[in-house]
């Protein structure tokens, strides 16, 4: 859904791995795939999560049996807080609470603000209904399904990705970043551009994943897809230390070089191999 909407997945918190809505088998940030329930969410992402609990004052649940997961305290501090200031009958509230939207019955039902018992199409289409009567220019107009998401396009200051940007034909790129670790550098917005990092995404450039279950693995760029995304193919040891390899495949969305251009991330998902 972020994806036909083109929100950025940099925003997103994808708290047990990203799944490429039209191939199952690729994410848009290499650095997290799906993790296994025998698995370890990544720190940062469940720091995320934990400065959305104690900020949320709204959280829709769609489609989600709530059934458990970490990521479910995100929905219940919500509605809790909401009761709270019902209770105590305070001025202002604490937002809407807990709205959760399902077929099947959950543990948090008795804490919601409202509750749709729907298929999540139905929903929506009951809501663009809704939105249609407020005015002709309410509802968005339905777009392509896959749409071109080059990296200017979530490149705010022109000045900065113009001086940024090395051969924008080629895909390289300078990013304040260490070119060891991927991690933002110090006082990365007064940095000139011969103390950036290069980051080359041309085609069967050599890079290595930061972060995550494959942390350390090498990979070459392959290609890009359709929409502007860069195809990187990983090669992943069959044990530790073993020499001999499997390959996968991973995507690297172009909003995430637009981020590293900014400095908006802590740290990049992948740097050049040196």
């Amino acid at each position: 859904m972020t994806l036909l909407a083109a929100f950025s997945s940099f925003h997103d918190v994808e708290l047990n791995g990203a799944l490429n809505m039209f191939e199952f088998t690729k994410r848009y940030d290499p650095s997290n795939p799906v993790i296994p329930m025998s698995g370890e969410l990544r720190a940062d992402l469940f720091q995320d999560l934990l400065e959305w609990e104690a900020k949320a004052d709204t959280v829709l649940a769609l489609g989600t049996s709530l059934a458990g997961m970490n990521a479910d305290r995100l929905a219940t501090a919500a509605a809790e807080r909401h009761q709270k200031s019902i209770a105590a009958k305070a001025s202002e509230s604490a937002g809407g609470g807990l709205v959760i939207c399902s077929l099947q019955r959950t543990q948090y039902d008795h804490l919601v603000s409202i509750r749709f018992w729907a298929k999540l199409d139905i929903l929506a289409k009951l809501i663009l209904e809704e939105l249609s009567d407020l005015g002709p220019h309410s509802v968005p107009s339905a777009g392509p399904t896959r749409a071109y998401y080059p990296v200017e396009s979530f490149v705010s200051n022109r000045s900065l990705l113009e001086e940024r940007t090395v051969a924008k034909e080629n895909d390289i790129y300078l990013v304040p970043y260490s070119p060891f670790t991927g991690v933002r550098l110090e006082n990365h917005e007064s940095l000139l551009p011969s103390q950036l990092t290069r980051l080359d995404l041309s085609e069967d450039a050599e890079v290595k994943l930061m972060q995550g279950l494959y942390a350390g693995d090498t990979g070459e760029v392959v290609g890009k897809q359709l929409e502007g995304h860069w195809k990187i193919r990983f090669q992943h040891p069959l044990k530790p230390g073993a020499n001999l390899k499997r390959p996968f495949e991973r995507i690297l969305g172009t909003w995430w070089v637009a981020s590293a251009i900014m400095g908006e991330v802590i740290q990049i998902p992948v740097v050049n191999v040196a």
